[in-house]
């Protein structure tokens, strides 16, 4: 799956909505090794819990709270190359 969305050429990855971070922390397996994985969520809880996991499993990601309102100016000034998001399971690589 990794290969037909072209997930080889992604150098940075917005993981909006990311919970514990499950959803990044899967892709981080497909990822380029120099690739950079960002994920943001409302709940601070779930943004500390993903990044606790992420130190676990000694990845190469950042988890911040943000609101959603907030994206658009996020995702411009980190240049992000992929966005994966949940509604029922929706990822956008332009």
């Amino acid at each position: 799956m990794g290969k037909r969305w072209g997930l080889e050429k992604v150098s940075t990855v917005l993981d909006v909505g990311c919970g514990i971070g499950h959803w990044g922390q899967m892709l981080a397996d497909i990822l380029p090794s120099n690739a950079k994985l960002t994920g943001i969520d409302k709940e601070a809880q779930w943004v500390e819990q993903a990044s606790e996991r992420a130190k676990a499993l000694n990845l190469a990601a950042s988890f911040l709270r943000k609101k959603l309102l907030l994206m658009k100016a996020f995702i411009q000034e980190a240049a992000i190359s992929a966005i994966w998001y949940q509604v029922i399971s929706k990822s956008y690589i332009p």
